[in-house]
């Protein structure tokens, strides 16, 4: 009976033993690597489409997660990404890629797998391909799963060698031992030991030298923490020795400790030589998250888009009544994406010197008017793209303005110098200046104009080239007259037309400072005929919008007899879609024209005229301002009495003084 009993438990635990391995077989026992590389070649190389490598893929991964009951581990470790973007786990991604106690790694045991890594981030790119996002999201972040972890080590510079130095006494044995700095450098090797070290990493690792490098690290180090103790109980020894005045002992115990501390000082010496082995390494791993945080952060701001525009379209008719968000008008908003920036920083950290990185965040800090950041990512550009970039005019423009806002004007000045000898050395880039043509008619800041107006005006007389500078100026002009001219969308024409008119009056301006009267009054009459245009255009949609009431009317009054489905929808469209449209189109434009001032220019103008003895031209424009609607009456009774004082002038041939306020330039 006994033998019986025994019998059954050696059965059962053969049962067990076999289950257990079943459960426990790694991936390098399931996974063919090999297969997964050949299928990665054949995508970058388009042999095969990602629908047909797609099945293959999971063919492998199912080889290794199918040992899981019910296959719950697979089902649970892919990370759900949400549609709506602020809920994405961006503190996890963080979590994953950076580690910032080496307790967090020793107290969960986490699965290091190359293979499992290799096959999910192959598994992302397809999905990403097929254009989706969530799932290539999904698959990324489950790719980071199975990564090294970075440690970024707080250990000061110091000299490594020297925390064990030739010869030691025995007696300072502590003193080098409890070096808070020699423990964070353990610390920091203990990492390494625990991840690059890890028995299933090791296995599955691809790079054989790296692997050879690994396991010498292995034994060293383990050898290196025993010399440790070793060398702990000899000097125990030496004191018990001592105590009992064993002089033979004692100096027995004295050698051995100085060959057992040589012994660790040329373990400590290879052990340094094998760390650049493993920065270098980790330098590689810190590129390769980067460039998948980057892939990540396009895949977001794509989800990202797909939920503005949902909302605008669920809440359309708010916006174009105007009580809605200003998304539906303002399109700038669309490149306010959280998540996408957040995962961009997270990759620039990573890669710090990628300078594709430090030109998207530039795009998103100068987005942002965040003069810190800002200033912080123009100077890493600076640091380490090349002279040649033909991005560099955008971030001499953008550090500038950082410079200007901050009342820096030495510095401002020495970027604007650097940017004329850059345009002098590369005249082709000398396009680049307009930063991009779908930022035409974005807030004036993004331009040129700003630090014309912010600092050449002011600063004119230490203008190194003022003939190229308003060469570049009139350039401007001409891009932004031509892009006007094909131009259909009003919200754009309006913001484009207050560029315009910015452009034209500080030009106008300048000119004057310089006693330029004839190019003055030429930029002042632009804004005249600018005006004129403005108010054109306002008077057409006025008449649309006539018309459409019109319409408006007849339908309500043809459905009030009868139903018709076909005239409800295009009363609906009317009185919901496109009189509010008009009506914002025409308040756009208004309020770009009533913030011309208009009294200041006409008089102006025809100041210059009565100056130049051009009086008919000069009561011309005077007319103007009495004609004008938005004019003071204050200048409108000035410029009655002008007439009458040209007039005068015109009759006796003397010349009479005009009337003109104080502050006015003559």
């Amino acid at each position: 009976m006994l033998k019986t009993y025994f019998k059954f438990i050696i059965i059962f635990l053969i049962l067990l033993n076999t289950i257990y391995s079943q459960v426990l077989r790694t991936p390098s026992e399931v996974i063919d690597i090999q297969r997964i590389l050949r299928l990665k070649q054949q995508f970058q190389n388009q042999i095969f489409t990602p629908e047909e490598i797609l099945p293959l893929v999971d063919q492998e991964l199912q080889n290794y997660f199918k040992q899981f009951r019910d296959e719950r581990l697979l089902k649970d470790s892919i990370v759900s990404i949400p549609y709506d973007y602020f809920n994405f786990p961006l503190n996890k991604i963080h979590t994953l890629i950076y580690i910032r106690s080496f307790s967090d790694i020793q107290k969960k045991h986490r699965l290091f797998s190359p293979y499992l890594y290799e096959t999910f981030l192959l598994k992302a790119k397809l999905y990403e391909k097929l254009n989706q996002s969530q799932n290539a999201l999904s698959h990324y972040l489950q790719a980071l799963q199975y990564t090294i972890p970075i440690l970024d080590p707080s250990i000061e510079e110091i000299d490594s060698k020297s925390l064990f130095p030739i010869s030691i006494s025995i007696e300072n044995l502590e003193q080098y031992l409890d070096n808070k700095q020699l423990k964070e450098k353990l610390n920091y090797f203990e990492y390494w030991n625990a991840t690059f070290g890890d028995e299933n990493y090791i296995k599955e690792l691809l790079d054989l030298n790296f692997k050879s490098n690994i396991e010498v690290f292995k034994k060293i180090f383990q050898e290196f923490k025993s010399n440790l103790v070793d060398i702990k109980n000899i000097k125990k020894d030496y004191y018990k020795a001592d105590l009992n005045n064993n002089i033979v002992e004692r100096r027995n115990k004295s050698i051995e400790f100085q060959n057992k501390w040589n012994e660790i000082k040329e373990q400590w010496n290879q052990l340094l030589q094998l760390e650049q082995k493993f920065k270098e390494e980790q330098k590689k791993l810190k590129k390769d998250y980067a460039n998948i945080l980057f892939s990540m952060a396009n895949l977001m701001k794509d989800i990202e888009y797909k939920n503005k525009e949902r909302e605008r379209l669920l809440n359309q008719s708010s916006y174009y009544r105007g009580t809605g968000n200003a998304l539906g008008i303002n399109k700038t908003l669309y490149r306010e994406f959280i998540g996408y920036k957040r995962l961009l920083e997270l990759a620039h950290n990573l890669d710090p010197e990628n300078i594709e990185y430090i030109d998207l965040l530039s795009d998103e800090y100068f987005r942002e008017k965040d003069p810190v950041l800002g200033l912080k990512i123009e100077k890493m550009w600076f640091q380490y793209a090349d002279k040649k970039d033909r991005r560099n005019p955008k971030h001499y423009f953008r550090i500038m303005s950082y410079y200007l806002n901050t009342k820096n004007i030495s510095l401002a000045t020495k970027f604007i110098d650097e940017l004329y000898d850059y345009l002098k050395q590369n005249p082709e880039y000398q396009s680049e200046i307009f930063i991009d043509k779908e930022n035409l008619f974005l807030d004036p800041y993004d331009h040129f104009l700003f630090f014309y107006y912010d600092f050449y005006l002011k600063h004119y007389s230490t203008i190194k080239n003022k003939e190229d500078f308003e060469n570049n100026f009139n350039t401007i002009l001409n891009k932004l007259s031509l892009k006007l001219d094909n131009t259909k969308d009003i919200i754009e024409k309006s913001n484009g037309y207050q560029l315009k008119y910015k452009i034209l009056y500080d030009l106008a301006k300048y000119e004057r400072i310089n006693k330029n009267y004839q190019k003055e009054m030429n930029y002042l009459i632009e804004i005249y005929n600018l005006e004129n245009l403005i108010e054109s255009e306002i008077q057409n949609l006025e008449n649309k919008k006539n018309n459409l009431e019109k319409e408006q009317l007849r339908l309500r009054q043809t459905l009030y007899y009868e139903e018709n489905l076909e005239l409800t929808q295009k009363l609906f469209e009317i009185e919901k879609i496109e009189l509010p449209n008009i009506n914002n189109q025409i308040q756009s434009l208004k309020i770009v024209k009533n913030s011309f001032p208009m009294e200041k220019i006409l008089e102006r103008i025809a100041y210059l005229n009565y100056k130049n003895k051009d009086f008919n031209n000069a009561i011309l424009f005077y007319n103007k301002i009495l004609e004008h609607k938005n004019i003071n009456t204050i200048y409108k009774k000035r410029s009655m009495e002008n007439i009458k004082i040209i007039q005068k002038n015109i009759q006796t041939g003397f010349n009479y003084k005009i009337k003109l306020p104080d502050t006015f330039e003559r």
